[in-house]
């Protein structure tokens, strides 16, 4: 995404990034720019299991040496919100804006594109809080395409067709096994999660 052809209020890496900062609780506050990438990234996955496809949610992720999915969306969008003095960063850590960020959460509140986009990064923040501090990041470097690039120590795109596969492959093995607990999605998400971490990666 280039700078001339960047709109803020459409941009859905803008409103992530905004809505993150908003959103996380005390526990996870203040959110580091690597792990805004990796609730967001999550937050894809939320999105999959609804049945969302991966081109709707907006801007892609790869992963980078260290582990964490990274979306130059992303990285844009932040650049662009702290030159605005709507997001601070302090230390690596976002932070509200005064006045400004206020403001901008009230337009992106406003606009119909980003009640989903709410909801799956609420969804995305919620599964954290289940998860032991680090977890999260664990489970995600061992899922589908994640692992497989660690091991060979190189940055590639995440959440290709193959990969998007096997993950509705393992949630749908998830949903077996907890039954009628299957219908809340949130649960099964966590427990695809805490199966990797547990299992070294296969649920």
């Amino acid at each position: 995404m280039t700078a001339a052809g960047w709109n803020p209020l459409r941009s859905a890496a803008l409103t992530d990034v905004v809505f993150l900062v908003e959103m996380a609780p005390s526990s996870l506050a203040p959110v580091t720019i690597p792990e805004m990438h990796l609730y967001a990234y999550l937050g894809n996955l939320v999105a999959l299991k609804g049945g969302v496809p991966v081109a709707d949610w907006g801007y892609g992720f790869a992963v980078t040496a260290d582990g964490f999915p990274f979306a130059d969306a992303l990285d844009f969008a932040t650049s662009k919100l702290i030159q605005r003095s709507i997001v601070v960063s302090e230390h690596g850590a976002l932070q509200r804006g005064e006045e400004l960020f206020a403001a901008e959460v009230e337009v992106l509140n406003g606009l119909v594109q980003s009640a989903r986009r709410k909801e799956w990064l609420r969804g995305s923040l919620a599964c954290a809080l289940q998860l032991p501090n680090g977890a999260v990041r664990d489970a995600i470097n061992h899922s589908p395409g994640v692992a497989n690039n660690l091991r060979h120590g190189r940055a590639a795109g995440l959440l290709r067709k193959a990969e998007v596969e096997e993950i509705y492959d393992e949630f749908a093995l998830v949903e077996k096994l907890l039954g009628p607990e299957a219908e809340e999605r949130l649960q099964a998400i966590v427990v695809w999660l805490s199966a990797r971490v547990v299992s070294d990666g296969r649920p």
